[in-house]
């Protein structure tokens, strides 16, 4: 308790800082909570990206599933899934003790693990050299500053143009907030390790490295490269007596991951896979990705390597060294693969982080006598970072505002579901309260409305499509248990099935299982 109240004394700024991260991240949420005030039922704006699908697999574990499809009944259990990810229990786990609701519990995890976040960014910058100021200024442009690393985004916010609709990056849920915090925590392991050189590190680290492979797939593939070319960089550069530790790391977190490698493996050879490769635009390519900036920090990087000598080369160079390696092999492994699925996932997260640090690694040992440039320069990355992602919040507020006021009115056929039906019924609604289903209560949608369709599923799947069930009066194979219209989205459906068990003037509720009476709620 002493040393942290020291290293808190030491370190304040950053503490401070971070509770305005914490705070940006959470703010939009509030604000839109007080703004309703007795209006507002629960619905806040889910709007990063596949929030709902997150949330819909945190929910599942919540029930008493695990990480089958959380959507369709009768493939819950259908393997190998597409996600052998148990992020999502992990994120459960604070619901089912507490009982908090998943919503709501997202909320708290919203404002606490971007904190963590930037804190192991922070503690990794200051392991590989960088001044208390230049490591602040990483943390926040990391955490906070995704929109500067983007053209669009950046000329959109140097203009002041409103153009976001999803919510800051790291205010995702499972991936980034959840994976990164094994991805730094692992990295800041791996420099204490490469430091120390003692066992213990290297096979603690392994062990996160499996770990990942549970977690993360774009994680656990970087994060095994990354491993596998340390191994390499550190034979060439000849550290003979780190060799066999990160050698060691590297097996033990490759051999815990073994059954997630061999579940990718099976689902790609399961007859169900070419539809599910079709949802996940699997693209057949062995076209090489290659970004001009990367290329260019590599050189410098390279450069200053070289030009250093070798009893000054400290770990923070190698693992430099590495990580761009590694992002040169991870978005260009399709060239010897032949298919390529959405390499963004390792620039965001990993590729932007890594270009960051290098960046002002650079900076700071190029530059570093001349100090008025450094507190200029870092004052001006932390200035950009806050101030864009504040706008970056503030345009997407301003898109979803009046969509989630509109959908408050969703709380009423929700708890009704809550309610009067059974665990796992099969619900079929429109497309709007079909994302919120699996995230609010226990039932399942009836069609693939959301990210249903990125699990396997038989060819016959059609079923699960909206216009075959509207078009067929609700004749399905697989089960399907209530139908709720709304009257003012889709006044032209026509439901001629099942019993209506409740309506007013917006919502109507059939129930197909002759299981209950009409009700008002």
């Amino acid at each position: 308790m002493t040393q942290i109240k020291s290293w808190i004394r030491k370190n304040y700024l950053i503490c401070l800082l971070t509770l305005l991260v914490g705070f940006i991240m959470i703010a939009p949420h509030i604000y839109f909570m007080c703004e309703l005030g007795e209006n507002y039922h629960g619905i806040y704006m889910l709007e990063s990206d596949a929030e709902v699908h997150y949330l819909a697999r945190v929910r599942e574990f919540v029930d008493g599933n695990s990480y089958g499809n959380p959507y369709i009944y009768d493939f819950k259990d259908n393997v190998p899934t597409t996600f052998l990810t148990l992020g999502e229990g992990i994120q459960a786990i604070p619901s089912i003790i507490f009982g908090v609701s998943v919503p709501n519990m997202n909320l708290i995890f919203k404002f606490i693990l971007p904190i963590i976040i930037t804190l192991l960014i922070y503690r990794f910058s200051r392991k590989i050299g960088l001044a208390k100021k230049y490591s602040i200024a990483a943390s926040l442009l990391i955490v906070l500053g995704h929109a500067l690393m983007h053209t669009e985004s950046l000329i959109a916010f140097l203009k002041l143009e409103p153009i976001a609709q999803q919510f800051t990056l790291y205010a995702r849920p499972i991936n980034p907030q959840l994976s990164s915090l094994f991805f730094f925590g692992y990295l800041n392991l791996i420099i204490h390790a490469l430091e120390k050189k003692t066992w213990k590190p290297f096979i603690f680290s392994g062990l996160i490295l499996g770990a990942v492979f549970y977690i993360y797939l774009y994680a656990y593939l970087f994060m095994a490269t990354f491993s596998v070319m340390l191994v390499l960089i550190l034979l060439i550069s000849k550290q003979k007596t780190l060799v066999p530790k990160m050698l060691t790391s590297t097996i033990i977190g490759i051999t815990i991951g073994v059954p997630a490698m061999k579940a990718l493996v099976d689902m790609q050879t399961h007859p169900f896979f070419p539809k599910l490769a079709e949802a996940l635009t699997v693209t057949s390519t062995r076209k090489p990705i290659i970004g001009i900036s990367y290329v260019a920090i590599f050189i410098i990087l390279l450069i200053y390597f070289f030009k250093s000598k070798k009893s000054k080369r400290k770990p923070a160079i190698y693992m430099l060294l590495t990580l761009f390696c590694t992002m040169f092999a991870v978005t260009n492994q399709q060239v010897i693969t032949g298919k390529e699925v959405h390499h963004a996932h390792f620039i965001w997260y990993y590729g932007g982080p890594m270009l960051t640090l290098a960046i002002l690694f650079l900076i700071s040992k190029v530059y570093k006598e001349k100090k008025y440039l450094h507190s200029g320069l870092t004052g001006l990355f932390v200035f950009l970072a806050v101030s864009s992602s504040i706008f970056w919040q503030y345009s997407t507020y301003n898109y979803w505002e009046k969509d989630y006021t509109s959908k408050q009115d969703y709380a009423t056929v929700l708890n009704w579901i809550n309610q009067n039906t059974e665990p796992e019924s099969a619900i079929f609604a429109d497309e709007e309260i079909s994302y919120l289903i699996p995230v609010y209560t226990a039932a399942n949608d009836a069609w693939t409305s959301n990210y249903g369709g990125f699990y396997l599923l038989p060819n016959d799947s059609d079923y699960f499509s909206l216009d075959y069930l509207l078009e067929n009066n609700f004749e399905t194979p697989y089960r399907l248990d209530y139908i709720v219209w709304d009257k003012q989205e889709e006044p032209e459906w026509q439901i001629e099935t099942g019993e209506l068990v409740y309506e007013d003037q917006r919502f109507d509720i059939y129930d197909l299982t002759n299981s209950q009476s009409k009700e008002e709620i």
